[in-house]
């Protein structure tokens, strides 16, 4: 996978992984996971319902 880096952009990545999640929670559609691994945090985003898991449209979004 092609990693992409942009000089001079600072971000908390905490602050915007809670923020995220919090976004996601609000919202009963959505299954959220939030792993911290090293210097990495990850955010998986995924959204529910039967249609999607019968049409096999239920891949989550990292």
């Amino acid at each position: 996978m092609e990693s992409r880096f942009y000089p001079g952009v600072e971000a908390d990545a905490a602050q915007l992984q809670k923020e995220l999640r919090t976004l996601f929670d609000d919202d009963a559609a959505f299954e959220v996971q939030t792993m911290q691994v090293s210097s990495t945090a990850v955010l998986q985003a995924r959204k529910t319902g039967m249609l999607r898991d019968l049409t096999g449209l239920s891949a989550a979004l990292t």
